[in-house]
């Protein structure tokens, strides 16, 4: 199966995985929440593993690796979109609603991830041709 067959898979797959987990949030399931977190535990869980699957699935060589970046660039940049977002509305709007932060907060770091996978296997490719060719 080729990238373009791929990512558009991909893409659906985080789509539906975003909606199914926001809906479930939003109608109060409480396998969806803990207490007062509002959810935010489930979505960190859902962005580390379509991250991490991201990675995998669209990575050519060096799965484990990319796994491995995957993860953590989940991580990380879930982290500071969370950090950004609640600061940012907080500071903006108060009485904004927690469910559009929540779906920000979702969108944001998997397109982060998404952007991050693409810059760092473009520079994985760069470093290693370059040390092919000396």
């Amino acid at each position: 199966m080729t990238r373009r067959t791929r990512f558009p898979i991909l893409i659906v797959l985080i789509t539906s995985v975003i909606i199914y987990i926001q809906w479930s949030i939003s109608s109060g399931n409480p396998n969806f929440h803990y207490g007062k977190d509002g959810g935010i535990f489930r979505m960190l869980e859902s962005i580390l593993f379509l991250g991490s699957t991201f990675f995998i699935v669209m990575s050519n060589t060096k799965r484990i690796l990319f796994l491995f970046l995957g993860f953590l660039i989940s991580l990380i940049s879930s982290i500071i979109v969370y950090l950004l977002l609640s600061g940012i509305i907080v500071y903006l709007v108060p009485d904004f609603k927690s469910l559009y932060e929540n779906v920000l907060f979702h969108v944001i770091s998997c397109v982060l991830f998404i952007t991050l996978f693409f810059y760092i296997e473009k520079l994985i490719t760069k470093t290693t041709t370059t040390a092919n060719t000396r």
